[in-house]
């Protein structure tokens, strides 16, 4: 089985445990909650580093704020980018294991490229989707998103790169 099969069936396994409702003494996502979020990946030449805060203004509504920092090396220089991201999030509904939510994103962003060229750049991101939440325990999830993002402000020499 591939990784993607595994993966696919990973989610379909996690989707079809969460068949019965929570009760309302267990849930998760309401009003009064934060929420705080700490990400972070790499590879060969790339690393990412996040952090994030989350609160519900009323049952499943969160606004959030996050800021990360990604690093990426390349043979003719390096990139740095610091994304600062402002988030609402609704919950639609909530499960033992999982909870479904959409959500609406916009952020700034500040890319430097060091080398050839040397370059620095701000502009905007807006964007949205929606995802699932994996609930690990009752205070410990893990999120998937799928959505769409655009450029807003960028530099045209971004967009040719």
């Amino acid at each position: 089985m591939t990784t993607g099969g595994r993966l696919a069936s990973l989610a379909t396994i996690l989707t079809l445990a969460a068949v019965a409702p929570r009760s309302a003494d267990a849930a998760t996502f309401e009003q009064g909650r934060y929420s705080l979020g700490v990400s972070g990946g790499g590879g060969r030449s790339t690393a990412n580093i996040g952090l994030g805060f989350g609160y519900m203004v009323v049952d499943g509504l969160q606004p959030s704020i996050s800021v990360g920092y990604r690093w990426v090396g390349a043979d003719y220089g390096d990139s740095h980018q610091v994304e600062t991201k402002l988030e609402l999030r609704y919950y639609i509904w909530e499960f033992t294991y999982v909870a479904p939510f959409i959500y609406v994103n916009g952020s700034h962003v500040f890319l430097a490229f060091r080398g050839t060229p040397t370059e620095d750049h701000n502009f905007f991101r807006a964007g949205g989707g929606a995802g699932l939440a994996f609930m690990i325990s009752r205070g410990i999830a893990f999120t998937i998103n799928f959505g769409a993002s655009a450029w807003l402000g960028a530099d045209q020499s971004l967009y040719d790169r």
